[in-house]
């Protein structure tokens, strides 16, 4: 499973809660340093899959309705090789 993918998928989980994790929370999760999560949710950023919002003092992510959708139709991200 790609490291991109499994960022997707938590927070596809986490965004089906009502919950949107910051850079730090997804860093402890997965058990990676904050550099290397943020450099993926960068790269995530840039081909529009996961959105940044300021909510109070934390910046927080969540994933794009495009992104979503491509989760719904093809039913798990960390298997995808174009990312």
């Amino acid at each position: 499973n790609s490291l991109q993918g499994k960022i997707l998928n938590l927070l596809d989980q986490d965004g089906g809660l009502g919950q949107f994790p910051t850079q730090a929370e997804l860093a402890k999760r997965l058990e990676k340093s904050q550099q290397l999560i943020s450099h993926h949710l960068r790269t995530l950023q840039k081909f529009g899959l996961v959105e940044r919002r300021k909510m109070g003092v934390k910046n927080r992510y969540k994933l794009t309705r495009e992104a979503i959708f491509l989760l719904e139709t093809s039913g798990d991200f960390a298997h995808e090789d174009a990312l």
